[in-house]
């Protein structure tokens, strides 16, 4: 009948902690060893167990109570192998009148964090404390958790600027596949020179750099860069690709190879014999 055995201890006072093991003692604990060595049954692994940092120091006893302390039996008189000598001991004790229990209450939420993501769906976190007040004297801890999240910033992101160079491309034949283009024309050169098929295009998806061509100068108010090759005779002077002021990009061109220290995109037309072979449109790296 070792079913029906409890340790008890009344209702109303706060839990003290006692576990009960058959596997050894519980790690962290301070545990006391329950033991019968005329019990045939008795494998020497069940333990009474407390936290670490309770005021009881239980004894053990299997052949009576032990003297100077105070000792409750445990009985079990269905059981003949000797189970009505056992004790649990501890001295006398009574806890403090003032040490009444306190029970835990939750603080006030903190703020809520700020978003884990400014668009496309983010996470932020605000928490609490078990302080107001903290547990005291064997009152029990707050229930509930101590942290909520909840989504924020879910609209979605914008699209974002391509990146240079990776997300820009030059093209001699049209509008290459999976890209946007702004056209670069000259009227003034020769139908076989083919100039009406070239382009200067970024990856779909992005958002539009701004990017606009001039064959007639300059565009007001944005900041433009000439598009030259003076070794042409067809009225390349007054070229420009031009950006919105407050672009990011700051473009620089050279009809004379690459610029030494940045990444650049080479402008070329097979078609034109005018030295369109060694055109670059130049940027420093930049990714967004």
């Amino acid at each position: 009948t070792w079913e029906d055995n409890f340790f008890c201890w009344e209702d109303g006072i706060p839990d003290p902690g006692l576990r009960w093991s058959m596997a050894g003692a519980i790690k962290g604990q301070k545990c006391v060893q329950t033991s019968e060595t005329a019990d045939p049954h008795y494998m020497g692994d069940n333990y009474v167990c407390l936290p670490a940092d309770s005021p009881y120091d239980l004894k053990w006893n299997s052949a009576g109570p032990i003297d100077g302390l105070e000792c409750i039996q445990w009985l079990e008189p269905a059981d003949p192998d000797t189970w009505d000598d056992n004790y649990l001991c501890h001295k006398w004790w009574h806890q403090d009148p003032s040490l009444t229990a306190v029970n835990g209450g939750w603080s006030h939420f903190s703020k809520w964090s700020e978003c884990s993501a400014s668009c496309g769906g983010g996470s932020q976190s605000r928490k609490r404390s078990c302080d107001n007040p903290a547990p005291l004297n064997g009152g029990v801890d707050c229930e509930g958790d101590d942290e909520e999240t909840q989504a924020c910033n879910s609209d979605p992101c914008p699209p974002r600027l391509p990146s240079w160079p990776e997300d820009f491309k030059w093209s001699n034949a049209g509008v290459p596949d999976g890209y946007t283009c702004m056209r670069v024309l000259e009227f003034a050169e020769p139908k076989d020179h083919t100039w009406k098929t070239t382009s200067f295009c970024w990856k779909n998806g992005f958002s539009d750099p701004g990017l606009r061509w001039s064959m007639a100068g300059q565009i007001k108010g944005q900041k433009c860069v000439a598009i030259s090759e003076t070794a042409d005779p067809h009225t390349w002077g007054d070229n420009f690709i031009c950006l919105p002021a407050d672009s990011p990009y700051d473009l620089k061109w050279n009809s004379a190879g690459p610029i030494d220290g940045l990444e650049c995109i080479r402008w070329y037309e097979p078609a034109d014999p005018d030295t369109w072979d060694d055109n670059y449109l130049c940027m420093e790296r930049m990714e967004f």
